[in-house]
């Protein structure tokens, strides 16, 4: 049996974090300060993959409702998520066209922008989990 709203109608999920073998909670928050941070990408990132670790959850442990991408909602901006991106040796290092799939995937999760990957990016975190 699910729950379901005070209306009676609109089945409610359970607030759980979404993670998988490329993105860890705990390991956001250490290097980006994820629960806390006040950039638009990180802070959607924070309710729509990590929303238990981040203590986001609503009453009775119900799925948080901020920042449900459906139809025409905008995405937030695509932006880098290390001031080093922008650096070159960094930056050839990371964008390299031929990198190893781990690198790249690093390079998409942290560099968007300065690699040109927001396509990619909201790929990964955006239209996979909704």
């Amino acid at each position: 049996m699910g729950l379901t709203s005070t209306d009676g109608t609109t089945p409610m999920t359970l607030c759980t974090n979404h993670e998988d073998v490329n993105f860890n909670c705990q390991d956001y928050n250490n290097h980006y300060s994820l629960c806390t941070s006040l950039t638009p990408t990180l802070q959607n990132i924070a309710w729509t993959r990590c929303p238990k670790f981040c203590n986001l959850c609503g009453v009775n442990g119900t799925a948080p409702t901020q920042f449900t991408l459906t139809g025409t909602t905008t995405l937030p901006p695509c932006i880098d998520h290390d001031s080093r991106c922008s650096k070159a040796t960094y930056k050839n290092l990371l964008c390299n066209p031929n990198a190893v799939p781990d690198t790249k995937k690093y390079a998409i999760q942290t560099c968007p922008l300065t690699c040109n990957y927001c396509t990619e990016y909201y790929g990964m975190y955006y239209v996979r989990n909704h």
